[in-house]
């Protein structure tokens, strides 16, 4: 029988960091909605076209759509752009 866990975030963006962590190297993330001030495209290798893994939840209105690759490099400026003054 295969045990399932539910995650229950109390520390949301420390959960987030550790789920990049864990998975840096051979992932990549979806971002999508208004990111004109999120500074993500200072980040190498974007792109914008959904994948078939990565697609957009929302049809319309569309909005910004960015899929960028996350590996040990990419964390801190992904972090500095979604989370500002640290938090």
């Amino acid at each position: 029988m295969t045990n399932k866990y539910w995650i229950i975030a109390r520390d949301k963006p420390g959960l987030l960091i550790a789920m990049m962590k864990a998975y840096a190297g051979n992932a990549h993330m979806s971002f999508e909605g208004n990111l004109s001030a999120c500074n993500l495209n200072a980040i190498g290798n974007i792109n914008s076209e959904e994948t078939d893994s990565l697609r957009r939840n929302l049809s319309y209105p569309k909005k910004d759509f960015l899929i960028i690759p996350l590996s040990q490099e990419t964390i801190k400026p992904i972090l500095a752009a979604i989370l500002p003054d640290n938090r």
